[in-house]
């Protein structure tokens, strides 16, 4: 039996990273950069501030540049026509670089989800992940 798909998003594979547009409290966020080596979902301070995020305190995050003053906020993710509420995220009024945000594999995980990157066709498809003995393999 084939696999259900939550999603299937279309991107572009550019300088060796998956950006791709994402739906946030409503709104399309676009360069959203996927990022397995993260563990939390990131926003810039700029896409924070139009999307109106929380401020729910603060955080320090470390990443390859040393550490930042962060804070924790929460937004609502939509994939197609499923909603996740109040997912956690963590916002950098510093975070460096070209995309709006990193989308790290928390969310997949806290979500049960699986995520399969196409390189060829530019797309990320999700689906629930399955159980363990239960792989269609």
């Amino acid at each position: 039996m084939p696999r259900q798909r939550i999603a299937r998003i279309r991107g572009d594979v550019t300088a060796d990273a998956f950006y791709f547009p994402l739906q946030v409290n409503r709104f399309i966020v676009p360069d959203m950069i996927l990022d397995t080596g993260a563990y939390e979902l990131t926003f810039s301070g700029q896409v924070a501030q139009a999307l109106r995020l929380p401020r729910l305190g603060t955080q320090q995050i470390m990443g390859v540049g040393g550490a930042t003053s962060a804070y924790r906020s929460q937004c609502d993710l939509y994939f197609d026509t499923r909603m996740y509420r109040n997912v956690p995220c963590v916002v950098d009024p510093d975070f460096p670089g070209a995309g709006a945000g990193l989308f790290g594999l928390r969310f997949f995980v806290d979500a049960r989800l699986t995520i399969e990157l196409n390189t060829v066709t530019e797309t990320l498809s999700v689906f629930p992940a399955e159980e363990e003995g239960n792989a269609s393999d």
